[in-house]
């Protein structure tokens, strides 16, 4: 029993890997406000429409949300972009081009109910990212 703790304990320190795990840094956004990492910030603007299937009924396809943001370089504007957020959306591992930040998690929040309608204040987006050298 010792020599297979020994031999276990030999073999698990051979593997180990010194890389970190890259920081990720969340947050959850109203309209009109910004998430801002090393010098790159990210402004939901608004929701430009949301056709998401509201729980508690039957849907053809499950829609999809539309948010308008800003992308900001150290307070300079770069582009403002539409995106579109779907349930199954996969991100791409860099959304918004070089040197901005990678994202791991977007979400738009409230989900919709069939017997509520979302004023537009009540929206948050949701985003979980990394600088782009740290990944």
């Amino acid at each position: 029993m010792r020599i297979f703790l020994f031999l276990f304990l030999v073999t698990s320190l051979g593997f180990s890997q010194n890389t970190p795990d890259p920081e990720y840094f969340s947050s959850s956004l109203g309209p009109g406000q910004t998430f801002t990492l090393d010098g790159k910030s990210l402004k939901f603007k608004e929701v430009i429409s949301d056709s998401r299937c509201p729980k508690g009924t039957t849907c053809i396809r499950a829609g999809e949300a539309k948010v308008l943001v800003e992308i900001f370089d150290n307070g300079k504007l770069i582009e403002e972009r539409i995106l579109s957020l779907r349930a199954s959306q996969h991100l791409p591992a860099d959304l918004f081009g070089e040197n901005i930040f990678n994202l791991s998690a977007l979400r738009l929040s409230p989900y919709p109910k069939i017997s509520r309608k979302i004023a537009a204040s009540d929206y948050s987006l949701y985003i979980e990212a990394s600088s782009p050298e740290e990944i």
